[in-house]
């Protein structure tokens, strides 16, 4: 089974415009309101490519409200606990012109220690050996960075394979556990590295250095670039696809159900990462963070190149 943790939840709010006009109104061509959040946008892509997954964490107020009556629709089973405030509204604006998303987030609200203490008994009633817990986005106020850490260190112990998609400091605290799969990409590697990072062999050598400290295996997407994946044996690099792109929004989180799809499904790594890449690309032709269909999720994989690198 997957079990997606989202701590900060979010209805995302989409603008789509032709380009950004500094200087006078930018007419706004469509918009899209989604039920969102790291995790729930995995567990709604998982549920575009007919896999079941289970999606926890926090929700508050009447957006929380809508959260969860957009799972109910989607038949995902989300045993969220409802804590008080009001759920965070994130507005994205993405331009035509450009392809770049600007996306402007709430904080969310505050979680107390007791709430923090249910979400685990929560997952601990979820979990079975050899389940998958997906730990993704930003935290809500009251938690500290080190919560993804603790979340791994828990489960890992329990023989939860856990994947990790966060940054900065809550991406830094949580590699000290050791996951088995972290998914940054280019900026997030380059803030962790505190540099820079031009070209594939400036990412192939910090994802080696993030190996040597216990983590199974490093993804880093490069979007329209494709993703470099290292294990501690090789270095996969995944070719670029191109697709009409409509959002770029959740394109992320799309790669992550594909990646989690792929390992929880036992495929190999290749054959794992032109799922997670393909699944990305659909995902891109989709208004707001809506996942791409199954059928074209297929048609990009049969097109996507993985190339194995030995040390």
């Amino acid at each position: 089974m997957i079990i997606t943790v989202t701590l900060n939840p979010a209805l995302d709010k989409t603008l789509v415009v032709e380009a950004i006009n500094r200087h006078d109104i930018t007419p706004v061509l469509e918009t899209h309101v989604d039920a969102a959040g790291k995790g729930i946008n995995v567990s709604k892509t998982l549920k575009a490519l007919g896999k079941s997954s289970v999606a926890t964490g926090f929700i508050a107020g009447m957006t929380g409200s809508l959260i969860s009556r957009a799972l109910d629709r989607l038949a995902i089973e989300h045993p969220f606990i409802t804590v008080s405030g009001e759920t965070r509204t994130n507005l994205k604006i993405f331009s035509m012109a450009t392809q770049a998303t600007v996306e402007l987030n709430e904080k969310g609200p505050m979680i107390t220690a007791n709430q923090y203490d249910e979400l685990v008994r929560i997952i601990d009633d979820l979990v079975t050996e050899g389940d998958w817990l997906v730990l993704s986005g930003s935290l809500s106020e009251g938690l500290a960075n080190d919560v993804y850490y603790q979340l791994v260190n828990r489960y890992k112990k329990l023989g939860i394979h856990c994947l990790v998609d966060a940054s900065k400091e809550v991406f830094r605290e949580a590699l000290k556990a050791s996951p088995d799969v972290v998914k940054p990409n280019r900026y997030e590697l380059e803030l962790y590295a505190n540099k820079p990072l031009k070209d594939d062999q400036a990412i192939v050598d910090v994802a080696k250095e993030i190996c040597l400290k216990g983590v199974g295996c490093v993804v880093c997407t490069l979007g329209k670039d494709g993703a470099i994946a290292v294990t501690p044996q090789a270095v996969y690099r995944v070719s670029p696809m191109l697709a009409k792109v409509k959002s770029t929004v959740g394109a992320g989180d799309a790669f992550v159900a594909g990646l989690v799809y792929g390992f929880d499904e036992q495929l190999t790594l290749i054959e794992t990462l032109k799922w997670a890449t393909a699944t990305a690309v659909a995902a891109t032709e989709t208004d707001g963070t809506q996942p791409g269909s199954i059928e074209r999720v297929r048609a990009f994989k049969d097109k996507i190149q993985v190339e194995k690198e030995g040390f």
